[in-house]
């Protein structure tokens, strides 16, 4: 038999006993768990291996800490937090191996998998038992001077934007497993913290953060007849999960499904062909804006005929060539393909060759998944809550229930977690990530790429035109409808697209469920 509902409100370390207590309070009643904790990190495999790793911690006093073999990485734990921010620094000055420490707190709750104000039961032996609960959190916070649930009814009725405020930082905390006081301020840290939850466990070696962001894309001037945009933010962490791409830290370039040619359906397009050229002076279009670039740069004689003919056809960016017949050039496959379907050039050989595993799931496609299940239910929550409101006011449900502190939760829990999956990729994209690795916003970018120049091809057969595109993308077209629904059966993959279609000077905003066809 289960007793009342509680929620997560606190979480301590205890250093000197060695413990972490969780504290589950349901307005003035509190419960306290404690457990024996020993903080941790993990050192990838594949940055250090197991023989260096010992030879490294071998000078500190082996009775307070252990090392224990996983499948992708080494755990270290420790005595206490102390001697383990030694044992990271130990490895940051011998090796410059920076591991994700996180506060012991945040470590314990997601080893758990708890996180603040999720709601608990306790059963008969005392054991806290998690659920899935529609409402705001009934607890007493040292901050408020009336439980949370009564504070943000009563701003509700008073200061809108104020009750908005709270409920998403009570949502945000549950999202990060950080403290409701001590969250990161920025959509950037936000995405940071979010990555250190995910890819912890995975010993990825932290890098120094570098000044350079990924490039902001100028959207210029756009015409407003007949045109939709596409919001793909939902659409880009899809596609990097498994089966599609199944991109992640620990899928790339694996050990077990490396392709045998160019046919082989987990081939990333950022691999490169040799191709022989069959037209003269040729220029070409990449879709690797980074291509593109590095090639102008390394090839200044012919600098000003790229920007004369960039200026001359209005070109969104600069042009590859020229080349001549037979000349030979390494470019992406994603480009290589392109030029031989169009009879431009020959595929030689393949050089540089990337892929994605077949067989593993990534770690990111999972959280990927996560993120979607966390989407998935705030949805139907606020679908509940609407129909009940609906059934117990009438006419007059929809606008009681905007204001309800349970349906500005699940609100707010649904903006949260939508942001946060829209903000996967281009952290992902971002040099200025601890997280970055280029060969993986490598792989991202040209998906990316990819997949554009799939909408453009489908845009072009119904006389519609792409006009701009990356996080979102403006169309041109008579048919939004029966484009979007092409181009989620081209992804084969379940898209949420948020198509703004301009109508009597007025944008209106039209949810799409696009089911897969694959």
């Amino acid at each position: 038999m289960y007793s009342q509902q509680y929620w997560l409100t606190a979480a301590q370390y205890l250093e000197e006993k060695r413990a972490a207590i969780v504290s589950f309070s349901q307005l003035n009643i509190k419960r306290t768990l404690r457990a024996p904790f020993f903080p941790y990190f993990f050192v990838d495999k594949k940055a250090v291996d197991g023989q260096l790793l010992g030879e490294v911690l071998s000078s500190y006093d082996k009775q307070k800490f252990k090392v224990v073999e996983e499948e992708h990485a080494f755990k270290v734990s420790a005595s206490t937090f102390k001697d383990l921010n030694c044992l990271a620094n130990l490895l940051f000055t011998s090796i410059n191996f920076i591991p994700v420490v996180l506060q012991p707190e945040r470590q314990f709750l997601l080893q758990q998998g708890w996180s603040y104000f999720d709601c608990f039961q306790f059963n008969e032996d005392g054991l806290p038992q998690k659920l899935s609960p529609q409402e705001m959190p009934k607890v007493q916070l040292p901050f408020f001077s009336e439980p949370l649930n009564e504070t943000v009814r009563q701003l509700a009725e008073s200061d809108a934007q104020q009750a908005e405020r709270i409920s998403e930082t009570v949502a945000l905390s549950n999202a990060l497993a950080m403290p409701f006081d001590s969250l990161p301020p920025t959509r950037g840290l936000q995405a940071e913290a979010l990555f250190e939850n995910m890819f912890c466990s995975l010993g990825f070696n932290r890098q120094k953060k570098s000044e350079k962001e990924a490039p902001a894309k100028n959207a210029g001037v756009l015409p407003a007849e007949n045109l939709i945009e596409l919001d793909l933010s939902a659409v880009w962490p899809t596609l990097l999960t498994k089966p599609l791409f199944n991109i992640g830290f620990d899928s790339i370039d694996c050990d077990c499904c490396k392709p045998d040619g160019i046919g082989a359906g987990n081939i990333l397009p950022n691999s490169t062909a040799l191709v022989r050229i069959e037209r003269e002076a040729f220029y070409f279009q990449s879709l690797s804006g980074a291509f593109a670039e590095e090639f102008h740069k390394n090839n200044p004689a012919t600098r000003e005929n790229r920007l004369r003919r960039m200026h001359d056809f209005c070109l969104a960016g600069l042009p590859v060539g020229p080349f001549y017949r037979n000349h030979e050039i390494e470019v992406p496959l994603m480009d290589a393909v392109q030029l031989e379907r169009g009879g431009h050039a020959r595929i030689v050989s393949l050089r540089e060759t990337h892929w994605f595993c077949r067989r593993r799931e990534s770690a990111l496609s999972r959280q990927i998944f996560a993120l979607h299940s966390k989407v998935d239910s705030a949805e139907k929550s606020l679908e509940e809550l609407r129909r009940a409101s609906l059934i117990e006011h009438g006419v007059l449900g929809p606008s009681l229930v905007s204001g309800m502190p349970d349906y500005l939760f699940q609100q707010s829990l649904l903006g949260v977690y939508s942001g946060l999956l829209s903000m996967v990729v281009p952290h992902l994209l971002s040099a200025g990530s601890a997280f970055y690795r280029k060969q993986l916003a490598d792989s991202v970018a040209a998906v990316q790429a990819n997949v554009l120049n799939s909408l453009q091809s489908l845009a072009e057969k119904s006389n519609s035109r792409v006009l701009h595109g990356w996080q979102g993308v403006f169309v041109r077209t008579d048919k939004p409808l029966t484009l979007i629904g092409e181009f989620s059966n081209a992804l084969k993959a379940p898209a949420v697209i948020q198509a703004k279609i301009k109508r009597h000077g007025q944008w209106q905003a039209r949810f799409l469920n696009i089911a897969s066809q694959s």
